[in-house]
């Protein structure tokens, strides 16, 4: 798992990456305009041709390799994302865990208060099977 020192990189190199990439296009991009107007006026027209199709599949390659790159950075964003609130929420549950531990009285207040009737219980095979099933408000 990155860690979040790893993911503040990260996503800068990959847009310096994309970046890159996206000055190249622009150069193929005019090269390739070249090269039709030098196909358009009657000019070796293999040579040309072959020039055409070469830029044309390098330029393909770097669009996949930008939108490789940018869902590659989607990506660690939502893993940031994912580990910030995964820590946040942990750090509540701990929370709840103290204070429903140490009052009896305002535990069982406030469980009543989150639920809408009786909450059941089932035995399983061991004590840690066991499961619990209610509505909550």
């Amino acid at each position: 798992m990155p860690t979040g020192e790893s993911l503040a990189i990260a996503p800068a190199t990959s847009q310096a990456q994309v970046n890159e990439l996206e000055r190249e296009a622009q150069r193929l991009g005019l090269q390739l305009q070249r090269l039709a107007a030098a196909l358009a006026d009657g000019d070796d027209l293999p040579s040309v041709l072959a020039a055409l199709r070469e830029k044309e599949a390098r330029r393909g390659t770097i669009q996949g390799q930008i939108q490789a790159l940018q869902r590659g950075t989607s990506s660690l964003s939502l893993l940031a994302d994912f580990e910030r609130v995964q820590g946040e929420l942990e750090h509540r549950l701990e929370d709840w865990r103290g204070m429903l531990s140490g009052e009896v009285g305002q535990a069982r207040r406030m469980v009543r208060t989150m639920l809408d009737g009786r909450l059941m219980f089932t035995p399983g095979a061991t004590p840690e099977l066991c499961t619990y099933t209610g509505r909550g408000h």
